[in-house]
């Protein structure tokens, strides 16, 4: 589990370096908007090898595009439990539930919300 946990801080630490360049080149790192992870693990409505509801949730991922720096499946998960995760902008804890929560897999069971992490990319600037 130890080996598990370590490979997903590493895929994050690759991810918020991609998305501090994002931020930065998109302007939207103000102090007024923060930066969120939502990670998804199966739900109690998950089909293997089905993708119910799949037109809902990519249209729902254009309406959230401004929003929206990063999102996708595992290509692996040892535990085959988590399932996938977005990289997101929202002005407050609350705002980024509600938009974790609001996407089509996750209102028709076949995802859930597993965790939401803020991240704080700009403390990466005050590395040595």
């Amino acid at each position: 589990m130890t080996k598990f946990i370590n490979y997903r801080i590493g895929l994050a630490a690759i991810c918020v370096l991609a998305v501090v360049a994002s931020v930065d080149a998109r302007g939207q790192g103000t102090t007024d908007q923060k930066l969120y992870v939502a990670l998804y693990e199966r739900g109690s409505a998950w089909m293997p090898g089905k993708l119910p509801n799949f037109e809902e949730h990519i249209a729902h991922s254009r309406a959230i595009e401004s929003k929206l720096l990063g999102a996708g499946p595992f290509a692996d998960s040892p535990d085959e439990k988590m399932v996938g995760m977005i990289v997101f902008i929202a002005a407050t804890d609350e705002d980024a539930r509600r938009l974790a929560e609001s996407d089509p897999f996750v209102v028709a069971k076949y995802t859930r919300v597993m965790k939401i992490l803020r991240w704080q990319p700009e403390k990466l600037k005050a590395w040595p």
